[in-house]
């Protein structure tokens, strides 16, 4: 299973900004983030204890992933592109994508954002869910 880098998540962010350059949505200065919240949330999928991972196979790695971006907020502004781009590279580096509109991509992000963090537990499992029913292998 490939994984994802800071330095992939810094050129996915300068890629995002010279398509948005024109935008009032541009994201901000990749240096303007919290290092260590977004440098965790590419760590925790593959932490391990006794040599067992705690996220087993790549949706709960992807839920896990997604999650942190959104709920963490690494990024002063942006935290939700930054989350669905950098789950899409993750997804596409493992030759896979989700077959979903873009309208229920939206809402379930905005549920994702604006779940308690109480429910952590089931919003994973239901980030898991949602990824697993779009799933589809993605073939360039």
């Amino acid at each position: 299973m490939k994984r994802i880098f800071i330095s992939e998540v810094e050129i996915l962010l300068s890629q995002l900004n010279r398509t948005l350059k024109s935008s009032y949505r541009k994201m901000p200065n990749f240096k303007t983030r919290y290092p260590k919240i977004l440098e965790s949330s590419l760590v925790v999928p593959f932490e391990e204890f006794g040599g067992q991972p705690f996220y087993s196979g790549l949706p709960k790695k992807l839920a896990i992933t997604f999650y942190l971006m959104i709920k963490n907020h690494a990024f002063r502004d942006g935290n939700k592109r930054m989350a669905l781009a950098t789950l899409l590279l993750f997804l596409a580096k493992n030759n896979k994508w989700l077959r979903v509109s873009d309208d229920k991509l939206y809402d379930f992000i905005l549920w994702v954002t604006e779940s308690l963090v109480e429910n952590k537990s089931y919003v994973l499992t239901e980030i898991e869910n949602f990824i697993i029913n779009h799933l589809v292998n993605y073939t360039q």
